[in-house]
């Protein structure tokens, strides 16, 4: 009985440590990605915001970056980041948001 027990106890461990849950109230439940970043459930999007602004900083540390927005039009989505260099000068760098590539 005691063996029983503990397997059902390291079962449900084991299984609660896995998925990510969101308390509301008294209950917890599984929440999907999805609902925490909508669009990257469109299939067009594979990174989020905080991803390519990752890419913008490790590309061009010496910038600032000022914002940060995607654009999605008929063709692929891309994030347009706007940065600040040293010397005060205002340029736009663009994060492809499928394959994560940086240009300027």
């Amino acid at each position: 009985m005691r063996i029983l027990l503990l397997v059902m106890l390291l079962t449900w461990g084991v299984n609660s440590l896995a998925e990510p849950t969101l308390f509301e109230g008294k209950r917890s439940r599984v929440i999907p990605p999805q609902k925490f970043a909508p669009e990257l459930d469109r299939g067009r999007v594979q990174i989020d915001n905080q991803r390519a602004a990752l890419l913008v900083r490790n590309r061009f540390s010496e910038r600032r970056i000022l914002g940060l927005r995607l654009i999605q039009s008929k063709g692929p989505a891309i994030y347009k980041v706007k940065t600040l260099s040293d010397s005060g000068v205002v340029k736009f760098v663009f994060v492809d948001a499928g394959s994560g590539e940086v240009f300027e």
